[in-house]
């Protein structure tokens, strides 16, 4: 491919890419293919000949797509975001033409002084302590994941514990979910006093609209990482690594080589702004104050458990009558068969002994509308369950000719608006 079928290639598959937004609402949520579905429609290897992109663009959208969950669909309402936004994939393109590992500072100094400015200003918007600043004698780096961030961080524990030989370990790491929340002055006092910590992860990939993967781990102090982590083979030494004066990000991580992740960052962050960031997460957890909102308006329905806890509710079925194996039982069929028929896709779990149904209402493409829609769903799922009544093509008549998002038509059954 060269650079002119490149440019038809990516206009083309911007165009895909943009068509998937505008319509996702309309596709099912969870892919129904069963295991397996992907090596019966490939071939044994790979071809002896290239292909033309038209053909492999094809089998994209018809072999590639039906086995994807869509996770940017604003009616998957599931896990915690793993958010995306164009600023963020204009970001990832400019780095994949780059491809420069830049594991020091002499091999591409604008992605290691990037990284530290774009950090820093994470850091101050976030209202971190100024130990977590570079200016000072902690520091931010971006990782692949907060589970990579914590590993990171014990084994500089470790070895700051092996040099000390205390009787205990000295760094205390602390991963925020949800720490995005102290963007907003209002919520920063709800958190833990930061400057007790040794170092701190938050995942700008969950509510901040930069895509996987940009996990930000801040320490107080750089020397424990790098100490831990720091090589030095002759094939990696230079004049400006010796000289003390520039940033080795290859020694404050495992891995030796990096992505140019800040730039996505600096991207959406000078795209969105403090405001339009701001913005975007007091907008999601309003939603969640209207969902919870309306699941405590169906008491002989739903019995709320927590929420709305920053986008999240959590809530049990009511038992007209039964204990709690009862209980647990009927909430679980209400989950399962709601998530089998693809409209909506949520997360269950265990809250002080009672099966819980999950909904966050953080997806970036969420809309009220969308809320209201997932809690019809929910009360005709239970009326249906409940009374006995499941179908596999529709919920009683509630849901008319059931063929997928953007087909449901809620309708009123028996008198009774749902």
């Amino acid at each position: 491919m060269d650079s002119k079928q490149f440019k038809e290639a990516a206009a083309s598959a911007i165009d895909e890419i943009v068509n998937y937004y505008d319509t996702i609402e309309d596709r099912r949520v969870v892919s129904n293919v069963e295991p397996g579905y992907l090596k019966k429609l490939l071939p044994e290897g790979p071809p002896q000949d290239g292909e033309s992109w038209a053909d492999i663009q094809k089998d994209m959208e018809t072999k590639i797509m039906p086995g994807l969950t869509h996770w940017q669909s604003p009616n998957f309402m599931a896990f915690f975001p793993a958010s995306s936004s164009f600023p963020g994939m204009l970001g990832e393109l400019y780095s994949a033409a780059f491809t420069a590992p830049a594991f020091n500072w002499i091999c591409s100094p604008a992605i290691t002084e990037l990284e530290t400015v774009v950090l820093d200003w994470l850091a101050k918007l976030l209202n971190l302590p100024d130990c977590y600043l570079s200016t000072s004698h902690g520091g931010g780096v971006i990782q692949g994941s907060a589970s990579e961030a914590i590993v990171t961080s014990m084994v500089a524990a470790r070895d700051k514990y092996l040099r000390e030989t205390t009787s205990h370990l000295s760094g205390l790491e602390l991963e925020d979910a949800i720490a995005h929340k102290r963007m907003c002055p209002e919520f920063q006092h709800l958190t833990a006093e930061f400057e007790h910590f040794h170092s701190f992860d938050m995942n700008m990939h969950k509510w901040l609209l930069t895509n996987f993967d940009a996990s930000c781990l801040f320490v107080r102090k750089r020397k424990d990482l790098i100490d831990a982590l720091s090589i030095m083979p002759s094939y990696l030494r230079n004049e400006f690594s010796d000289s003390g004066l520039v940033t080795d990000y290859r020694d404050w991580q495992i891995p030796l080589g990096r992505r140019f992740r800040s730039l996505k960052i600096w991207f959406v962050l000078r795209t969105y702004g403090v405001n339009g960031l701001q913005a975007h997460i007091r907008k999601h957890i309003k939603y969640g104050e209207v969902f919870a909102g309306l699941i405590k308006s169906r008491p002989d329905i739903f019995d709320m458990i927590s929420g709305p806890n920053f986008a999240l509710t959590v809530f049990k079925i009511a038992t007209k009558s039964g204990g709690k194996p009862e209980q647990d039982k009927l909430t679980k069929e209400v989950y399962e068969l709601s998530n089998k028929r693809g409209e909506i896709f949520l997360t269950s779990g265990v809250v002080e002994g009672d099966y819980a149904i999950r909904v966050v209402s953080a997806n970036p493409l969420a809309e009220e509308r969308f809320l209201h829609k997932a809690f019809k769903i929910l009360v005709a799922t239970t009326e249906e369950v409940r009374d006995g009544k499941t179908v596999e093509n529709g919920i009683n008549g509630v849901l008319k000719d059931y063929k997928g998002v953007g087909d449901v038509a809620i309708e009123k059954e028996n008198g009774v608006t749902v």
